[in-house]
């Protein structure tokens, strides 16, 4: 299992591979904080997503799901550097769903690795938002929102940052 807590919000990667969010305190603060209006006067702020404990199962679900025969990953120990996009981008689309109205495309991710992930790391995950620009479009305003994303192991060493781009229309 993968966890990641967040104040009074879990986050449970299964056995399956699928995420079951279970929520015990509402986002209230994050819905309020990430509707379109008030995101573009928000640029630059930074919050805590969470801190999870990567665990050998999830690494080897993972390293299944993308079919790598690389012999480094197979122990799950370590885990491949994509495997840091797991940790947060779903987290970061529910905020995100839960706070818009409309539907969420991705657009885009860039993922710059600085240090290997390995079973037992605690991982914690914090989010900016960068930039917000907005377009028309024929079924209306679509907003493309650029988030920075850092992730941090227990050592406070930089582990991975990532760049998404999420489009809502």
């Amino acid at each position: 299992m993968l966890h990641l807590k967040s104040g009074r919000r879990i986050v449970t990667l299964d056995t399956h591979g699928g995420i079951r969010l279970n929520f015990l305190n509402s986002i209230r603060k994050i819905r309020e904080m990430l509707s379109i209006e008030q995101l573009k006067s928000r640029v630059g702020a930074e919050w805590e997503l969470g801190t999870c404990e990567v665990e050998r199962g999830a690494i080897q679900r993972f390293v299944s799901a993308i079919y790598d025969p690389n012999p480094l990953w197979q122990g799950a120990e370590i885990a491949p550097p994509a495997f840091a996009l797991t940790l947060v981008f779903e987290r970061v689309l529910q905020e995100l769903l839960s706070a818009t109205s409309g539907a969420l495309l991705h657009g885009s991710t860039e993922l710059e690795c600085h240090s290997i992930i390995c079973a037992g790391d605690l991982i914690k995950a914090t989010a900016k938002i960068t930039g917000i620009r907005e377009r028309q479009s024929e079924r209306g305003k679509m907003a493309f929102i650029t988030l920075d994303i850092t992730l941090s192991n227990q050592n406070k060493e930089l582990v991975a940052r990532c760049r998404q781009m999420v489009i809502q229309y």
